[in-house]
């Protein structure tokens, strides 16, 4: 699957150095409160530059830059969690494997055991081989505007303007195709 990717950063330095060090890696760290939605990786909206903006104006005082990725996120090395309902699956099966483990605790966020899994990729070889993962983040809105029902007797609806991220856990050309610096 090939997208956009937009990496919001502080404006810090000149935009050579951005451009040529971002994007920059968020790391998860649950003994500081560094609770990174998918565990430690450089974060990305999919194809979503308002909600790149948002970021920037909310997170760095509308002092930012945007960095425009192309993405290419293949199979064996992607877990889609958006629109793949096999990886779906087959975390949710991770999720219930080890939550008979006396290693985890049902405080833990999805970055947490994200986290875990790479770790325990160490001790099971190809159980999290993943260098790239896919979600939504659904936190409820206010704004209707995006809302469409299905029909008009039930309250089912889809949403077309989800927040959708994409965390890289390595980054690489092979992944990371090109960028370009918005401002």
């Amino acid at each position: 699957m090939k997208t956009i990717g937009h990496h919001t950063c502080k404006k810090e330095g000149s935009k050579e150095k951005v451009l040529k060090e971002a994007p920059y890696i968020a790391e998860y760290n649950y003994e500081k409160d560094k609770l990174q939605f998918l565990g430690t990786g450089y974060y990305f909206w999919d194809n979503n530059i308002k909600m790149a903006q948002f970021w920037g104006k909310n997170h760095y005082n509308n002092n930012y830059y945007i960095l425009e990725c192309d993405l290419n996120l293949e199979k064996p090395y992607f877990i889609d969690l958006v629109g793949n309902r096999g990886d779906i699956l087959y975390f949710y099966k991770l999720i219930n494997t080890f939550k008979k483990n006396d290693s985890y605790d049902k405080k833990w966020t999805i970055g947490h055991f994200i986290e875990f899994l790479k770790n325990k990729n160490n001790e099971i070889d190809g159980i999290f081989p993943f260098k790239a993962i896919r979600a939504i983040d659904f936190k409820p809105t206010k704004k209707k505007k995006f809302i469409f029902n299905f029909t008009r007797k039930r309250n089912n609806y889809t949403f077309l303007n989800p927040k959708i991220i994409i965390c890289l856990i390595q980054k690489n050309n092979v992944i990371l195709q090109s960028k370009r610096l918005i401002e």
